[in-house]
């Protein structure tokens, strides 16, 4: 079983991504290692919809009907943008 991509980028919190699973034999079932990084639904047995809750790294960890697993690594970044400079408006 091999998960693509190997390891994954998401910036910003609430957002999805689909991730294709490759060699999942029968029924899949995914997690996350910290669900206050990420949350992960299992879509097919050819994919997963990882969503993101706040910034921090976790595992996303595969497993399908034979025991076989694979996992990779999620990071989540937040950015925030500098106000430069200010308008007072009457």
């Amino acid at each position: 079983e091999s998960v693509t991509p190997a390891d994954e980028a998401i910036t910003g919190a609430g957002l999805s991504d689909t991730v294709t699973v490759n060699g999942a034999a029968g029924s899949l079932s995914a997690s996350s290692g910290n669900q206050n990084v990420a949350t992960v639904s299992v879509v097919s047995n050819t994919q997963i919809t990882v969503t993101s809750v706040a910034a921090g790294t976790t595992s996303i960890t595969l497993t399908d009907s034979t025991g076989a697993s694979a996992s990779y690594t999620l990071s989540v970044t937040t950015t925030t943008v500098p106000i430069s400079s200010t308008t007072r408006r009457p």
